[in-house]
C-alpha cells in the first residue's frame, strides 16, 4: 500500500463536494398502511410486502455499519410524493440570506422526525443551524452575517460536534441575533443519527436508486443551479451548470410530468418534486417540479436525527473548521492488494471520574469500505509518538474490536457496546482502519482545513496520527493550513 501525505486544497463552493455522515441506528419503528398495495416502512425490523412491491431492510444492524439502501423494489411507482405520506413540513422562506443549505438540511431532518413518528409537526431552527456552522469556536464569517453560505458537510460536521439541532421557537429565524453565543449553540433538542449521500441522479440507475432512498429515508437535500428557482411558475428551469448554487429538498417524483411545462422543454417527461426555500414574490413556489434532465443536480443527502434526550455526555474532538480531502491511500492492483489505511486520534479522559464511551465517529469519502474500530490506552511519549498499550474491549461479550461495512461515504457514527471505560486522567486512542472493497479504488483521507485566518484553527503534536509502516503525527505535515483528523468519540 502507498500513502500520499501531500495535501492539495480543494476549491470551496456552494456545491456540496464533500461526503456524508451516517449513523447506523434507527431506534424507532414506524409503519404506514396504504390501500391494497401496502407500503410498510420498518426501521427496526425486516418487513416484506406480500405483493412484492417493497422489501424494507433494517436501518440498524448489529455491527453498527452505515445503513444500506433500505428499499429494494421490482417496480417503483410512477408517482410518489412524501406530502401524501405526511413526511414533509411546510415550506419556509429564507428571505434575502444565503441560508438555503441549512433550510434544505432542516427539511431532511424534519422529514426523518415525521417518518419515525418522533414529532407530529417538527420545526427546526435554521438560524441556530447556521450559527452552529459559523461561531467563535469554529469558522468565522468573511461576509455580512448570514450571507456566507455553507455546505452540507459543514452542517453535518457542526451537528456531529453536538452543536444543535434546536427547535425554532427559542431561536426564531429573522428575530434571533445574527451571531449566537456559544452556550446557546450547544443547546440540542436533537442529535444527528446520520447524513448519508448518494451520487447525482444523471442516469437511469442513479435516478432509480435515489427514488428508493426517498421512500426509505424521507426528503433528500441537494443543490442545483442558483438561478433555477428564481422565476415564476411551478417549475425550476436550469439552462446550464452556472457558478452559483441553490439548495433544495427532493420530496418525490412524477414520471409523467409534462416535459413541455419546462422552459425550454425537456426531451422527455418526468420530474422531481422539490421543496424550495427561495419563493416567488407572490408567495408561490414553495413546492415545485425539477426536470429529471436538469444537469445541475448535485449529490443528494439524507440527514437523520433522533431526540436528544438526556443520555448524552461529552463529545471529544479536535476538528473545529471545515474538513476536506487531504490525501489518499492506494492499494496495488497488480499484487491484488486493496487500499487500506489506519488513522487515530489520541484524547485525554477526565481526571476525576471513569469515562464511559458510547460511540465514535469518523469520515470516509468513498463507497464500499469495510472498517474496524479499536480503543487503546496510551502512554506519554517524549518524542510525540503514539504509544499504544492496553486494548479496551469495545464490542459485545468483551470483543476487542467492532467491524462492519460502509456502503456510502460519510462521517459514520458507530455504537460501542459493553460500556468500554477509560480510567481517570488516562490518555486513550480511537483507532480506525479502513479497507476498500473495490479493486483499484483509493481511499480519501479527510482532514481539517483552515478556511481563513480568523477561524478557530489549531493543531498540536500528539493528537492525530496516520499509520504508514509506523505512526506518523500529522502535525508534522502541512500544519499551517491543514489540521486534525475528524475522528470523534462520545460518552454516555
Amino acid at each position: 500500500m502507498s500513502l500520499l501525505l501531500r495535501g492539495v486544497a480543494s476549491q470551496r463552493t456552494g456545491a456540496q463536494n464533500v461526503r456524508t455522515l451516517s449513523r447506523s441506528v434507527d431506534r424507532h419503528a414506524m409503519s404506514l398502511a396504504k390501500d391494497a398495495a401496502a407500503l410498510v416502512v420498518g426501521v427496526v425490523v425486516l418487513l416484506t410486502s406480500a405483493g412484492g412491491l417493497f422489501t424494507l431492510l433494517s436501518d440498524r444492524n448489529p455491527t453498527g455499519a452505515a445503513p444500506e439502501s433500505v428499499v429494494k423494489q421490482a417496480d417503483l411507482p410512477k408517482k410518489f410524493d412524501l406530502r401524501d405520506e405526511g413526511w414533509v413540513t411546510p415550506p419556509r422562506y429564507q428571505e434575502m440570506f444565503n441560508t438555503c443549505t441549512v433550510f434544505a438540511a432542516a427539511a431532511s431532518m424534519e422529514s426523518a422526525l415525521l417518518r419515525k413518528g418522533l414529532r407530529s409537526s417538527p420545526d427546526l431552527s435554521e438560524w441556530h443551524l447556521y450559527n452552529a456552522v459559523y461561531n467563535e469556536e469554529s469558522m468565522a464569517e468573511q461576509t455580512d452575517p448570514m450571507m456566507e453560505g455553507t455546505t452540507f458537510m459543514d452542517v453535518a460536521q457542526a451537528l456531529s460536534k453536538w452543536y444543535g439541532a434546536a427547535d425554532e421557537v427559542p431561536f426564531p429565524y429573522g428575530e434571533a441575533p445574527a451571531e449566537l453565543w456559544i452556550e446557546a449553540i450547544k443547546i440540542s433538542s436533537y442529535r444527528l443519527e446520520g447524513a448519508v449521500f448518494f451520487q447525482s441522479p444523471h442516469d437511469d440507475e442513479s435516478r432509480e436508486d435515489l427514488k428508493r432512498e426517498i421512500i426509505a429515508r424521507g426528503a433528500l437535500a441537494t443543490t442545483i443551479s442558483g438561478d433555477s428557482c428564481r422565476v415564476g411558475g411551478d417549475t425550476c428551469n436550469t439552462l446550464g451548470l452556472g457558478e452559483s448554487r441553490h439548495a433544495i429538498a427532493i420530496i418525490g417524483w412524477d414520471d409523467n410530468y409534462d416535459r413541455s411545462k419546462f422552459t425550454p422543454a425537456s426531451q422527455n417527461d418526468g420530474a422531481w418534486i422539490i421543496k424550495n426555500s427561495d419563493w416567488n414574490p407572490d408567495g408561490s413556489g414553495g413546492f415545485r417540479y425539477l426536470s429529471y434532465e436538469d444537469v445541475s443536480i448535485e449529490e443528494a443527502w439524507a440527514f437523520d436525527v433522533d431526540l436528544a434526550g438526556d443520555g448524552f455526555g461529552k463529545a471529544y474532538f479536535y476538528d473545529t473548521t471545515e474538513i476536506m480531502p487531504y490525501s489518499s491511500a492506494y492499494g496495488s492492483v497488480e499484487n491484488g492488494e486493496k487500499a487500506r489505511i489506519t488513522l487515530a486520534n489520541q484524547f485525554e479522559a477526565d481526571d476525576d471520574t471513569v469515562t464511559i464511551l458510547d460511540s465514535v465517529s469518523f469520515v470516509t469519502g468513498d463507497p464500499h469500505l469495510s472498517y474496524e474500530v479499536d480503543i487503546y490506552l496510551t502512554e506519554d511519549s517524549d518524542d510525540g509518538e503514539l504509544m499504544l498499550t492496553e486494548r479496551v474491549p469495545v464490542g459485545s461479550n468483551g470483543a476487542m474490536s467492532i467491524s462492519g461495512e460502509l456502503s456510502h461515504p460519510g462521517l459514520h457514527v458507530i455504537d460501542l457496546h459493553g460500556n468500554p471505560s477509560i480510567p481517570p486522567d488516562h490518555r486513550f486512542a480511537v483507532v480506525i482502519t479502513l479497507t476498500s472493497q473495490d479493486d483499484g479504488r483509493a481511499i480519501d483521507i479527510y482532514r481539517e482545513h483552515k478556511k481563513s485566518s480568523e477561524d478557530n484553527f489549531k493543531i498540536n503534536s500528539g493528537e492525530s496520527f496516520i499509520y504508514d509502516d509506523d505512526w506518523e503525527d500529522i502535525a508534522n505535515y502541512n500544519s499551517d493550513y491543514w489540521g486534525n483528523l475528524p475522528i470523534k468519540v462520545y460518552t454516555s
